[in-house]
Parts: C-alpha cells; sequence; structure tokens
C-alpha cells in the first residue's frame, strides 16, 4: 500500500517482528536525505509471513544503501578519489552507476556526513550484504473480557466477534477484536397497576442472561393506546440485542413514523427505552446516572405538585383531610413548609357546592372548549392564590398550572391579575409558538410549557423563538437518552429543564437520574399526595431530605419493581373513575 504523495511511501505492519521494524526505522533514520522515508504501524499482528516476503526487497535495498552511505563517508574524509571509491561502492552495489556515485557523494556532502575530525564518522562494515533474518510471528491471544454484574445473578456468557486477518489489509483497524456481552431479549410485557384515580402502567424487559429493564408508560387518558402501540412493538423486539439501545429507538421510531411521531406510540417507545437503558446499566453493575457521565449533583430540589386538588380528586384513596373550603386549601399549606419544601405548585379550583379541581382542558361536554375566564372564575383564582402566598410566605415559591384550560388571552389577563402574588412561574399547554411568545411578552412571570412534546425536532420551534422561560420535559414519555438529549439542546439555548412527573415511584427514579447528568436543572416535580401503597411498588422508595430528593446510586435506575405487588394491584374493579375505558366486549366502563 502506498500513500498518494510525489515519493512512494510503503505502510508496513509489522507487529511484534523486532529485527524488522529495528532495521525500518534504522534506514529511515539514516537515509530520510537520499531515500522514500517510511511510515510504521504497529497496530496489529499479522498471522501470515507474506507480507515479509513482499517488503524483504526493499528493506534488502534500504539496508544495503544505507550501509553504502555510511561507509562512503568515512572513506570520502581518507581522501579517496572517485574510482576507488566506485569500486568500493560496487562491493554494496554491484549494479551501482558512476553517475548513482556521484549524486550520492553529492548527497552526503550536502547534507554534512563528511566529518572532517573523523569523531561521529560510524566504523566501517566488514560484510556489506547481511541477509534478513527470519523471526516467527507469535499468535495473539483472544482476549476474554468480562463485564462486572450484581453479585446475586450470574454474569451473561461473553462472546468474541473477531474480524478475519486472514483477509484483513495492512489498514484493518484496532478494533477488529471486539468484546461484547452476548444478550438477547425474550420477552415484553406490561402491567397496569391501581393508582386510585386513575392507572400506573408499566413495562418490563426480560433476556436470556436473566437481566430485567423496568419502564414506566402511565398515561390517564389514552392509557390502552399506549399498552396496545408496546404490544404492536413487541415482535420488533424480541431476539434483539437490549443493550443496542439507541438502535432499537430508531427501529421503533421508524415503524410509528406512518402514524403520527409521539403520541401513544411515542409513550410506548419511552417506557421501553427506559427498560433497555435500565438492562445496560445493570449488566455493567453501575447507576443510570454513571453509564451516562456521572453525575453532577448528589440532591435535586423538589415542588410539591398538585398541592390541593390531588386531594380532592383521589379523596377517598387517601385517607387525609379532605378540602372542602378556602380555609381547608390554607391549612394544607401550613404541611408545605412544616416538611421543608421550597415550593409548591397547584392548579385552579372551581368552587361550589362540590368543589373540583378546573381540569376543563381535558373534560368532555358542551361550553368547555373556548378557553374563556370569566370573571367569577378570576375572582376565585385570585382568592386562591392569595390563602396560599400568604400561608407560606415570600420565601416559598409559587406555582400555578392552568394546562389546556385558557387560550393566551384569558392567561394574559390572569397573570396580571396575579402579579401581587408573586408566581415563580405559571405553567401552560399550548401547541401554537407564536402564541406562547405572545403570552411571555405580555406579562413579567416566567411562562413554563411544552410537557406534551416529543424529541428535539418538536422542541427546537419553541427554542428557536425563546417563546418559554423554562422547559416542562417529560422522561418517561420521551425516554431517557431522549430526554437528556432535549435537556441538552436546552443548554444550548440557556434554557432549564424541569422534569415532568406525576407517577409512580419508578418514573421519580428514572426523572431523578436526568436531573443528575445535566447542567440546566430548575427543580423537579413530585407528587406528595398519593396512595399509601405507592412505596410498596418498589424495593427502594425515594430518599427525600428537607424538600429534596438524592439522587440514587445503585445499579440501573437504583431500586427494584415488586412485580408481586404489581400483580396484586391490578387495576381493575369497583370504584374506578369512568374516564379510562378497559376492553371488552360490551366496552363497559371501570
Amino acid at each position: 500500500m502506498v500513500t498518494n504523495s510525489a515519493i512512494p511511501r510503503p505502510v508496513v505492519s509489522c507487529g511484534s517482528i523486532e529485527a524488522m521494524t529495528v532495521g525500518l526505522m534504522h534506514a529511515r533514520q539514516q537515509s530520510a536525505r537520499f531515500l522514500p522515508a517510511l511510515r510504521v504501524d504497529v497496530r496489529f499482528v499479522p498471522q501470515d509471513h507474506n507480507f515479509i516476503r513482499l517488503f524483504e526487497p526493499t528493506m534488502q535495498r534500504y539496508v544495503q544503501l544505507d550501509r553504502l552511505e555510511c561507509h562512503l563517508a568515512r572513506l570520502m574524509n581518507g581522501q579517496r578519489s572517485l574510482d576507488e571509491l566506485t569500486g568500493i561502492a560496487r562491493q554494496f552495489k554491484p549494479d551501482i552507476t558512476r553517475d548513482e556515485l556521484e549524486h550520492l557523494v553529492m548527497n552526503l556532502n550536502g547534507a554534512g556526513l563528511l566529518d572532517r575530525e573523523r569523531s561521529t564518522i560510524p566504523p566501517p562494515l566488514t560484510e556489506p550484504q547481511v541477509p534478513i533474518p527470519q523471526v516467527p510471528i507469535p499468535q495473539a491471544p483472544i482476549p476474554q473480557i468480562r463485564h462486572p454484574r450484581p453479585a446475586e445473578r450470574p454474569p451473561p456468557q461473553i462472546e468474541v466477534e473477531r474480524a478475519d486477518l486472514e483477509e484483513a489489509t495492512v489498514s484493518t483497524p484496532v478494533d477488529a477484536i471486539r468484546p461484547r456481552v452476548a444478550m438477547k431479549i425474550v420477552n415484553v410485557e406490561t402491567f397496569l397497576v391501581d393508582a386510585g384515580w386513575r392507572p400506573w402502567a408499566f413495562v418490563k424487559i426480560t433476556t436470556d442472561s436473566g437481566l430485567v429493564g423496568w419502564g414506566e408508560c402511565s398515561c390517564t387518558f389514552t392509557q390502552f393506546a399506549v399498552l396496545g402501540a408496546i404490544e404492536d412493538f413487541k415482535p420488533l423486539l424480541v431476539g434483539t440485542d437490549p443493550l443496542a439501545h439507541e438502535l432499537r429507538f430508531w427501529d421503533l421510531y421508524r415503524k410509528s413514523r406512518l402514524g403520527s411521531v409521539g403520541g401513544a406510540a411515542g409513550k410506548a417507545i419511552g417506557a421501553i427505552e427506559c427498560a433497555l437503558v435500565d438492562i445496560k446499566a445493570r449488566a455493567l453493575n453501575v447507576s443510570v446516572a454513571e453509564l451516562f457521565g456521572g453525575p453532577m449533583r448528589d440532591r435535586v430540589p423538589l415542588y410539591w405538585s398538585h398541592f390541593a386538588v390531588n386531594r380532592m380528586t383521589g379523596e377517598k384513596f387517601l385517607g387525609l383531610p379532605p378540602i372542602r373550603t378556602l380555609a381547608d386549601v390554607a391549612k394544607a399549606a401550613r404541611e408545605v413548609t412544616e416538611r421543608g419544601y421550597r415550593a409548591v405548585k397547584t392548579n385552579l379550583i372551581l368552587w361550589g357546592d362540590t368543589p373540583s379541581a378546573d381540569y376543563v382542558g381535558f373534560q368532555q361536554g358542551a361550553g368547555n372548549t373556548d378557553g374563556v375566564l370569566t370573571p367569577r372564575r378570576l375572582a376565585q383564582a385570585v382568592e386562591q392564590m392569595t390563602a396560599i402566598r400568604e400561608v407560606i410566605g415570600p420565601e416559598v415559591e409559587l406555582i400555578l398550572d392552568v394546562n389546556f384550560n385558557l387560550k393566551p388571552e384569558s392567561v394574559v389577563q390572569l397573570l396580571r391579575a396575579l402579579e401581587p402574588v408573586n408566581l415563580a412561574w405559571i405553567e401552560l399547554d399550548l401547541y401554537d409558538v407564536d402564541a406562547l411568545l405572545q403570552i411571555k411578552q405580555s406579562t413579567r412571570t416566567p411562562i413554563c410549557s411544552l410537557e406534551t412534546l416529543f424529541y428535539g425536532e418538536q422542541f427546537r420551534p419553541y427554542f428557536d423563538k425563546h417563546c418559554v422561560d423554562i422547559v416542562m420535559l417529560d422522561t418517561p414519555w420521551n425516554g431517557f437518552v431522549q430526554a437528556k438529549k432535549v435537556g441538552e439542546l436546552a443548554q444550548l439555548y440557556q434554557l432549564n429543564v424541569c422534569p415532568h412527573n406525576y407517577y409512580s415511584h419508578l418514573a421519580t427514579f428514572v426523572s431523578a437520574h436526568l436531573t443528575a447528568v445535566l447542567p440546566n436543572v430548575r427543580i423537579m416535580e413530585f407528587d406528595v399526595d398519593d396512595v399509601p401503597w405507592r412505596d410498596d411498588l418498589v424495593t427502594k422508595p425515594p430518599q427525600i431530605v428537607d424538600g429534596a430528593m438524592m439522587i440514587p446510586s445503585g445499579p440501573g435506575w437504583g431500586t427494584e419493581v415488586n412485580e408481586a405487588e404489581l400483580r396484586r394491584r391490578a387495576w381493575g374493579g369497583a370504584g374506578r373513575r369512568a374516564q379510562v375505558t378497559v376492553p371488552s366486549g360490551d366496552d363497559k366502563k371501570r
């Protein structure tokens, strides 16, 4: 193999052939001014002697000329004539001509090799012809590389893939031998679990090595569409390598393009990707945060989410004091500071004979689509937020979430009325970039949004317009790796992210790991009020100290899912809200 230059330069892969390497390097050092330079590549050990036979004539010529050059330099310092030099030179190279000798002598003079004081001239050589030694090439052993495993599980079988070196060229790369863990997906299962007034959904991926990974795909309003998408994707996963989670993501992403990017299919892909990441981290016996560069923080601050409204929605499941009046809201607000939380988020409450959370943007029926804030609702909103602020004081951040309830006109009207309350931010959902920008430019209150978006391609138009101040990012729905990419993209726009997290503890662990590997985290959402059996679904609940969650450090997500408890708490039976439909012959509600 020769390089594309005016003077051919042979590329020699000589491995551990010491004699050949020394000969080539010596010829290159001594003859660089007269001969083509050699480039030696010692990256791998060839398997036969064919290359030696290929380069032996070139080596022989270089060694001959090297010895001739050194010997002539000594003779010329002895004032030998050109005829004498010609006779001596032909002992080294019988076919050398007078013109070639003159050229060689001229080069020696020009290179300064003639030492008049004869102190640096190499000694004369008595035997001009020295054959190249034939050194046997040792066979390099194939490395057996093993990744560490959790002590309680046997390590999976290790296989080594080796390129066919007999067919490899002299430019074969160093990773011609690559170890990998032999592991295949053998099953994909889903679990729908009772979470009181809504279900939680999980995906479990099992491998033939015995390792399993978990992801969460909870979605209150389209839960069975998400579970159905996972069933659709199952044939694409079984039999594939779970450690290649990026390729698995793209395989599923490409299959979902005919429907729509994101939505139920996107949530299914996100849960699957999280389960694959969990498997990979457990296979290496590291946490997910360690797998992605190591934690940048040891804890992440939390805000108390769905304050007061969860006690209204899940009253019969929580066993907590009910919320009936504004005085009940103020009383509950004292718990925020008593339990060490430095931020709290609530939703608007519709007061009346039967108070309820204002989720009109998710409800059905006539007259609920306009997104208009009536004077009565505006007055109630100001009373509610003022009552909470008076209890928690100025040092605790107060957040309001209006979801999809209001159009921009009403949002701006509400923010102007709430300026004395000094909101940390208002959270809202809109799919129009310019509408969000209009709201941001009309208020001094920071804007948080985008929790329903998927992947960088959907976030980037909003980032380009700088229409939000805080990015609400759903990690389980996007998948851990894709959410990390969105978080890194937000950093380029000088935006901080807040993980969207109103699910079970598994999703909380997933989002906590995301905050550990991003440099731009504002805070993380957490539902303090939830069903009492939430802790039972995992072996290790989140460790929360003074309103902050400690970053998990165990293998994978840092907790194990209690599968037996998932099965015991399967969704179904009486007392379930009608918003979740179980597909059956009679289409009955549960």
